[in-house]
Parts: structure tokens; sequence; C-alpha cells
């Protein structure tokens, strides 16, 4: 196979393993080989003529002298196409205005093919086409066409747009087009596959790189606006791509009336033993209690509904804590399956369950730690806090934590302090957020501020109030109470209010951020994971307990940009490659979001290639109390729903503590420590 043709191959496995069963030929008739595969391997396919006249929509399509070339266009990709049996839509061509040539093209199409259905997007309503579709239509106004449109099939031929960390809201769409009550809602085709990169190398590090329009001093260019897919141009998947293959894939699982429902969307195949193997795990917390197998029989577009309890069988007792979930993985067992190694998972899922009544509920052990005499020593310049394994220091004057040391290792670099802005993410700028906002306003605000401390015999209060002002104006007041314990814990109690109306009035987050020792290289954390996630895109991640190096907590997209973040976090631990020492973190009240990177938000916000982020010598963590949503209905407007928004003009208060932890990976401690961390919610 030559290179092209393998590169196919690639696409065609990528698609199938992360369950896309449908390709949209965008915008003209693809190579023969591209249509064999998917008659092999199993891939729907709308097959879309080569007719695309964009700025001149109307300009020739009631023009009589123009239908002969649309008609031709038409008949070369039927004649040349019309024996793979993957195609089930015509498509009339993309953006082209619509006009009697189109119709005439149409009318040729159903004389020679009443087996398949005609689509093309710009025709709307128009009975030319057997579709009805979109591009890039809100679920509001699906639902509302779907009411008034009541006999033919609605698709988005184009949505969900791929143009870096986007892909939010995907589930929003799946839901609706999963509801009974919307039949005719099919499905959409994303907007893009593949990233449309050129690679090249760095002449002084010889290190590749992707690069896009305006990189080779092209004038005009589209900057990265063709790196819009789910993948690299080398076919590297990006975290969205999780996403994508949970919202897509074939069995659904969830919970109705204290049952837990089964459902098989596949219209043809029977899952059952003989092909696949479903197997579950119970979690309390972090901690997996049981796991088994389900012997499954569902047939085609069948549910079967199953009693909770069951799978509580052989369990006797459970420790008393907030959750309790039970995660499901469905995966292929069949050796005749073309495109999946034997024990693929294609199915997942991960429900909250109740502990039935005949199971003991056992008290959580408490971790109660000795209380110890702190020392307390304040002068003019600093308030020093001291026990028999820390030293705390705080600066008067620069109003922030000057030294926190744990049995001789540096805790932090810098001082937690607000952050509210993140490195632009395509859909910020393609909605023209950062300009409208003013969001430039909060680089550039001054601080002043006042310090004030308590101290008692194990514990010591420390209260800062950071006023931040731009061109005079007082924009936010951010104050933290600082309670440190003679174990080294810092509890941090944040308030931050705003009061000024020319404030930007939606923030991109609200929460801190320090820096810390390069050596604090790893990851340790309970929420929601393993792959990166946001507010509005996080169906497909799970909770439970993972471990990451920092390196791999960083995607790299083609264009710098926001990456990286974990949400609903109920605690994270910093800690070195060997594990003896590190610094835990916990949102006490609601979950966190976290990430930590080796660049700051500016160096990703200066970057236009990866090749120009150069890692710097620590490693900046953010602890975010609300993080918004990444968008993607498109990145061209402002594509962020309302629920995934942070409003600057509200009071938002949130405590999170630090605790110095030790010997993280012995086992004979690290359950203990995650239970205390668990506990500290519960007191």
């Amino acid at each position: 196979l030559k290179y092209v043709e393998l590169s196919m191959v690639k696409d065609i496995l990528l698609m199938k393993k992360h369950n896309i069963n449908a390709c949209r030929c965008s915008h003209y008739p693809n190579d023969p080989f591209w249509y064999e595969l998917c008659d092999y391997y199993g891939l729907y396919i709308c097959d879309e003529a080569n007719i695309e006249s964009h700025a001149f929509l109307e300009e020739f399509v009631d023009n009589d002298d123009w239908a002969p070339m649309f008609l031709d266009r038409v008949q070369r990709m039927f004649h040349r196409d019309k024996n793979y049996c993957c195609i089930i839509f015509w498509s009339l061509g993309n953006e082209a205005g619509m006009g009697n040539n189109h119709r005439i093209s149409s009318e040729w199409l159903k004389s020679q093919d009443d087996t398949r259905l005609i689509h093309y997007e710009q025709a709307k309503f128009d009975d030319s086409v057997d579709v009805i579709s979109f591009m890039y239509y809100k679920v509001p106004d699906l639902i509302k066409t779907h009411e008034q449109h009541q006999n033919r099939p609605i698709i988005l031929c184009e949505y969900s747009h791929a143009m870096g960390n986007s892909n939010g809201n995907l589930v929003d769409y799946w839901k609706t087009f999963m509801d009974s009550n919307y039949p005719r809602l099919q499905g959409g085709f994303i907007w893009d596959w593949v990233d449309q990169g050129l690679l090249e190398t760095d002449p002084d590090t010889h290190e590749s790189f992707w690069v896009y329009g305006g990189y080779y001093g092209d004038v005009p260019n589209d900057r990265n606006f063709c790196i819009n897919g789910i993948v690299n141009p080398d076919r590297t998947p990006h975290p969205a791509i999780h996403e994508v293959k949970k919202c897509y894939q074939p069995v659904l699982f969830y919970k109705k009336e204290g049952m837990i429902v089964l459902r098989n969307t596949y219209s043809y195949t029977v899952l059952n033993t003989n092909n696949v193997l479903l197997e579950y795990e119970i979690m309390q917390e972090h901690e997996i209690i049981k796991k088994g197998v389900f012997d499954l029989v569902l047939e085609p577009l069948s549910e079967i509904q199953v009693e909770e309890d069951i799978f509580w069988e052989g369990v006797d007792n459970v420790i008393a804590c907030d959750n309790y979930r039970i995660n499901f993985y469905l995966s292929v067992t069949d050796q005749n399956t073309l495109f999946l190694e034997n024990s693929y998972c294609v199915a997942v899922e991960q429900l909250e369950l109740r502990v039935p009544q005949n199971i003991s509920v056992d008290a959580l052990p408490l971790f109660d730690e000795k209380d110890e005499d702190i020392i307390f020593i304040e002068d003019e310049e600093i308030i020093c806090c001291k026990g028999d394994d820390f030293e705390l220091v705080f600066s008067k004057k620069l109003l922030k934590i000057d030294r926190y040391i744990y049995q001789g290792h540096i805790m932090m670099e810098t001082s937690p302090h607000l952050q509210l802005r993140r490195a632009y993410i395509d859909n910020d700028i393609g909605g023209n957020y950062p300009n409208e906002q003013n969001l430039n306003s909060l680089k550039e605000m001054e601080v002043t501020g006042d310090i004030s401390s308590s101290s008692g015999k194990s514990k010591i209060t420390v209260t800062i109030e950071r006023i931040y002002t731009t061109d005079n104006r007082k924009q936010f007041v951010h104050n933290i109470v600082h309670t440190i314990y003679s174990n080294g814990t810092i509890v941090l109690e944040n308030n931050l209010s705003s009061e000024d109306d020319k404030l930007p009035t939606i923030l991109p987050r609200i929460g801190l951020e320090w820096e810390m020792p390069k050596e604090f290289d790893k990851l340790i954390w309970y929420g929601r994971g393993e792959h990166e996630n946001y507010p509005d895109r996080l169906y497909s991640a799970h909770f439970g307990l993972y471990k990451l190096l920092v390196d791999d907590l960083y995607h790299a997209y083609i264009h710098p940009q926001e990456n990286g973040t974990r949400s609903d976090i109920n605690w994270g631990i910093f800690h070195n490659s060997t594990a003896e020492f590190g610094l835990a973190v916990k949102s006490i009240d609601d979950p966190c979001c976290i990430s930590a990177s080796y660049y700051s938000v500016q160096q990703l916000i200066d970057a236009n290639y990866t090749t120009d982020l150069h890692k710097n010598n620590t490693v900046t963590v953010h602890v975010d109390h609300k993080m918004m949503g990444v968008g993607g209905d498109d990145s061209w407007t402002f594509s962020f729903h309302d629920e995934y928004l942070v409003p600057s003009k509200a009071i938002y208060n949130w405590k999170i503590a630090l605790k110095p932890v030790h010997s993280i990976t012995k086992d004979e401690y690290s359950n203990q420590l995650y239970w205390s961390l668990n506990q500290m919610a519960i007191n």
C-alpha cells in the first residue's frame, strides 16, 4: 500500500475504535480506495458532488447555462461510485446556494437510483431532498425543527467544530439525538476529522512541529482555521476524541426507578456472551470493593432492566462515605471483528449506586493527627509559623507567603494568588471573547491590600486582603483567611467580590495559581479523568483514582492554548519522583479543577507554535473554583452555553486545604492518606 492508502486505513481504524459509524466526503468524492475500505470495515458514507461556489452562492443556481455543469459533476460521482454499498446518501454539493440546477440534478439522481437518500444542506426544506440538513444548528433549534417538519429525517452535516480545545456540549446534542421523543433527529458529522497542518523542523533545536496559515509569510491566510480536527495530522488523538467515543457508544446505561437500564442501539447486532463481555466494578470513593461479570443478552434496538441490588451480591459491608459508584466496561470478544482487537472496550459507563439495606455500613475510621504547639513570630516585616516539621513565613510588605518548607523541602516557589485568566482557546478567539470582554485588563491589574493575624496554641490565622485595580478603578477584592495547623496544613478560605461596572461580565476562570519546584513532577488525584476534561466536556471522564506525570497532563494543541485541566476533583497530591514527600490539595466544600504545567498562562498566550514554548524550572499549578466551558457548537460566535459560564458580578466563596505528606505510594500508608483526605470534606 502507498502512504496515502496506509493513512486511510489508519483513519478508518481510528474511527471505528471510537464508535464513529459515518463519514461525509466533504466537499467532493474521495479516492475510490476509501469507499473500498468503508465497504470492508463498515462505515456509512455521504458521497458529495464537487459543487461549491461559496461567495457566489446565488450566481449559478438558476442560470440555465450552468445546468450541464451541475449535472455533469453529479453524474460523474454517481457512475463512478454507484456500486459501493457503503454509500447511503448522495449529496448535491456544499455551500453553493439553492436553485433549479440543484433540482434538475436531484431529479436525475432519483431517476437512476431510488434506493439512496438525496442530501443537500442549502436546500433546507425543499422537496428535492430527502433529508433536512443543517450546519452548526443549536439543540433548541433542532427540537423546534423536529416538531415543525415531521415528514423527513434531520441531520447535522456539520456540527461540534473541533478547533483546538473544543467539542464542549457534545453530550447535549447526543442526549437529544438518543431521546425517543425526537426519532427523526439522526445525528451529525463532526467538523473535522483531522487537523490540516504541515510538518516543519525548528532549525535550532531540530524539533518537529506543525504549522498553519501565515507561517510561510503567505498572505492572505486563514491562520489556524484548518487546525480543526479531533486528531493531529499524524493521527495522534486529541482529548476530545474520548468524548466522541462515549457519546457515540452503541450501548447506553442509565438508571430508572431503582433499576439499571441497558439499551442496545445497534440496528442489527445481537449482543451476548458470544461477541461481548460486560464487566463491572463497584467503588466506594476511590476504592474498588467488588469486580464482576454480567451475562448480557440484548437484542437489536432493545433494552433490559436490572435491579441495582444484583450487583451488590457478595458485599457484606461498606465504609460510610459520600459516593458509591458502579463502572461498566463492554468489551469485544468476537475474534471475527475486523477492526478491534480482542478485549477492546467499546462502551463504558459510571452510575451512582445506593447501598442496599441488608449491607452493614461501617463508620469511617478517624485519622485525627495529634495537635502540637505551634510557634508564632511576628515583627514589622513578617509573620512566621513553625511546627516540628514545617516553617511558613508571610511577607507583610508583599501580602503573600514568602516561604513554605516541610521537612527541609521547599513546598512552593511562589505564593498562591488569584488567577482569572486562561490562555485563550480557539473558541475564545473566534467568538471575539477576549476583546469584547476586555480580558487584557485582568493582566494589567495592580495589587494593594492589608494583612492581619491571630494566634492560638495549635493554630494560627493570617488574613490577607488583596485589592485588584485597573486605571485606579477597584475591580476585585480577594480575601484569603489562612488557617495554619501544627502539622503544616494550611486551609485557605477565599472570598472574591467585584465592584466595577466596567468589568468583563464573564470570566475564564476563578481560582488560585502558584508555582512549585520542578521536582514535584507527578500528580495523584481523585476526581474525573484520566484524560483532559472541562465542565462542558466531561461525560467521558469518570471519577476514579488517577496518576500522571506533569508532562502527561499537558496536551500539545498545534496552536498553544489552555489545556490539561481535570474537573470535579476531590483532592490531588503533587509529589516527587520517589514519592517520599509531596503536597496534597483538598477542595473542602465543592469539587475543584486542577491543572499543572511547565508553562505559564502568559507563555501559552504568547506562543503561536509549540516550539515557541520553553519549559520553566517550576511547575505552574492551578486550583480553580470555577472554570468556563470550552464551547464548540461553532468557533466563530460566542458558543459557550450559559450553564458553563462564570459571571464576574457575583460573590464567590471557596475553601481549599494544603497538606504536606510523605511516603505517598507505600500501600500501608497511601490508602489511609487517601481516606483522610476524603474525610476532610466530612469534618
